[in-house]
């Protein structure tokens, strides 16, 4: 025994052959947009980390725009590596001056008050 309804199915009935579908967009990324999207705030993070530390230590502009400039346009991420060893070498070289280390008084006493940058330059051009 048949249903009713299937008996009587019109395959002309426009009411049951032309259904809507509602027309929602959703936001679609391909991978390398998403790639692009994950970089560009990485970079971001790193131009913010790398600026704290330089508006903490002025020292340090001359000596990373002097270093690695390019690396600061390409490579924010491999950058912000630098600049915090960077960092890291300057407080270990004033705290080794602050204890009279020899050789770092004898260069600051030949090039003044700029002989940690100068020395940080020459080791970090190495």
């Amino acid at each position: 025994m048949r249903l009713p309804e299937v008996l009587f199915y019109d395959t002309n009935n426009t009411e049951l052959n032309n259904t809507e579908f509602s027309n929602t967009k959703t936001p679609s990324f391909d991978e390398d947009e998403v790639t692009n999207n994950n970089h560009s705030k990485k970079s971001q993070q790193s131009f913010i980390a790398i600026g704290k530390i330089i508006q903490k230590n002025l020292e340090l502009r001359s000596v990373v725009q002097g270093l690695i400039p390019d690396l600061l346009l390409n490579e924010p991420q491999q950058a912000e590596i630098v600049v915090r060893a960077l960092d890291r070498g300057y407080h270990f070289l004033i705290t080794e001056l602050e204890k009279n280390n020899s050789i770092l008084t004898l260069q600051k006493q030949l090039q003044g008050d700029d002989s940690i940058k100068l020395f940080l330059t020459k080791i970090g051009g190495k």
